[in-house]
């Protein structure tokens, strides 16, 4: 007997039919890479992790068995955040609307009940790879006068430093800013 007898793997869903909805996420500022796993459904995780990487800002996306038959099943993006070339790609890949405030480029994925997993996955990462690597230019930053005042605080209270917001941010002391995290400031000053 071996141990994975004892432990034997969780099975993954082969169909979208079995694949459980992820609820939360919607519009969520992503800052690392590994928090997509806890927001994206498996279908559409490495498709992400591709925009991701090319500092594409996914809003929302949607895979799941609640999504047979619906025709908004697919990956929201933020349109403004694209480089001139990648609204292009866009544009040819879906469709521009006004939601939330935000101009988001829609790309549609296909759903249908008999749909397994890797056809979806399959189809998604072939859109992703059609998309460039540009500058992260959707990620913010902030003065600590900034930070006081998002907190509430008056922007010349000194007696909060940049230690008053870690754990949540990330500070460079060089730069004197704050980043959403570590892997913010690393893919924004090394692109």
């Amino acid at each position: 007997m071996s141990i994975e007898d004892l432990n034997p793997p969780e099975k993954l869903p082969e169909k979208i039919s079995e694949v459980e909805p992820i609820a939360e996420g919607r519009g969520r500022h992503v800052r690392t890479r590994e928090e997509l796993k806890n927001l994206v459904e498996i279908p559409l995780l490495a498709t992400c992790e591709e925009l991701y990487d090319k500092n594409i800002r996914t809003l929302s996306t949607s895979a799941n068995k609640n999504d047979i038959g619906y025709e908004y099943n697919g990956i929201s993006i933020d349109f403004d955040s694209l480089s001139e070339q990648n609204k292009e790609i866009g544009k040819q890949l879906g469709r521009v609307d006004f939601s939330d405030n935000i101009n988001q480029l829609f790309i549609p994925i296909p759903v249908t009940e008999e749909s397994t997993i890797e056809e979806i996955k399959t189809y998604a990462e072939s859109l992703a790879h059609k998309f460039s690597k540009q500058p992260l230019t959707w990620s913010p930053t902030y003065t600590i006068e900034e930070m006081r005042q998002i907190y509430g605080i008056e922007p010349d209270d000194e007696s909060f430093g940049p230690e008053a917001f870690e754990g949540q941010w990330y500070y460079n002391s060089d730069d004197k800013l704050f980043y959403s995290s570590e892997e913010h400031y690393n893919k924004i000053k090394n692109p």
